[in-house]
């Protein structure tokens, strides 16, 4: 549903061609995902007595969920929240799905498939279609591979090479293809020119390893992996700030505003105050001029900006500080647990 179809629909249309992704047709994707649901939610019903076992044992979760679907009635967009919140609805279905149908093992051998296809998939589009698996415009030579941008690439391979990792360690015959797999991925990512990919594949890759060598306790490993991450985060950004942020910035080829990241978060943030609680409805704040969007698009000088580059601050566009929290207080008790 996020590779292949959406990159081949678009015709391999690249950052700075002055096409919008509105202007394209992704009707097919949608019919794809509805599709997908509704065999989820067959087979949920199949095993109803676990999935409600489930879901009883994951409050937090659902009281997200429904922030998500409330939204409508607050949405700036309610058309564009319902449609959204049927997407959110029915991934969290297939996840629900996942975690009642296959152990935790089960799911590690399924995604080792699945991004061993992705991986195989993009060498072949860059080589045969090279118009698609390769970027142009201001990005031209970076590799894509089955997606429309290095960016989604690499945010998307990176847990690849944690699942490669994995199942390479664990010495099962045939584990030589999976270093193999491994290799390669880290390879693309590279090629990716993503550097937000790159860092946190090398910051993955050592946590991996630190916990393979010490083989700490599980609960006071997370508490220490929480920990440095929250520490290691203030401390480039105190770096960044008071010591040498140029220099460190020109190393990995970025600016002082990480290419305007910087930017539209102060301009995302405006819009935030404006609805703080509730947001402005699942999906609903970025419309290209004809939504509220076009107030960060206007203030980054007409550049077409489709997302906040920023995860939390997407979520408070959305559903706004207390769906935030929740999400939150979802993420640090599974965390927890």
């Amino acid at each position: 549903s996020n590779a292949l179809l959406p990159l081949v629909i678009s015709g391999g249309v690249n950052e700075g061609d002055g096409i919008s992704p509105n202007e394209i047709d992704f009707s097919l994707i949608a019919k794809v995902s509805l599709l997908i649901y509704v065999i989820t939610f067959i087979l949920l019903a199949l095993r109803w007595k676990k999935v409600f076992f489930t879901i009883a044992d994951n409050k937090f979760i659902w009281m997200l969920m429904g922030v998500v679907g409330f939204s409508y009635f607050w949405s700036f967009a309610p058309g564009d929240t319902l449609r959204f919140s049927i997407y959110a609805f029915g991934t969290t279905g297939l996840g629900l799905y996942l975690a009642t149908r296959y152990t935790l093992r089960e799911q590690v051998d399924i995604l080792s498939w699945t991004y061993a296809l992705m991986v195989v998939l993009s060498i072949l589009f860059v080589i045969a279609l090279p118009k698609y698996g390769l970027m142009g415009g201001v990005h031209e030579g970076a590799l894509r591979g089955i997606f429309t941008h290095k960016n989604q690439f690499g945010a998307v391979m990176v847990p690849g090479v944690v699942i490669f990792l994995l199942k390479a360690l664990r010495n099962e015959r045939n584990s030589w293809i999976y270093w193999i797999f491994l290799g390669t991925t880290i390879t693309l990512l590279i090629l990716s020119q993503s550097t937000t990919a790159l860092a946190t594949t090398a910051l993955m890759l050592i946590l991996c390893l630190i916990y393979r060598i010490f083989r700490w306790r599980y609960e006071i490993m997370v508490s220490v992996i929480l920990a440095a991450i929250i520490v290691g985060m203030f401390a480039l950004l105190w770096f960044t700030v008071y010591v040498g942020s140029d220099s460190l910035l020109d190393a990995v080829g970025k600016d002082s505003t990480f290419s305007g990241r910087t930017l539209i978060w102060q301009y995302v943030w405006d819009k935030i105050q404006e609805r703080p609680l509730f947001g402005y409805g699942l999906a609903a704040f970025w419309n290209d001029m004809n939504g509220p969007s076009s107030y960060v698009i206007l203030a980054m000088g007409g550049i077409n900006v489709v997302y906040a580059h920023n995860g939390f601050l997407d979520m408070c566009l959305s559903i706004g500080l207390i769906g935030l929290s929740i999400f939150l207080t979802c993420y640090f008790s599974t965390a927890i647990k």
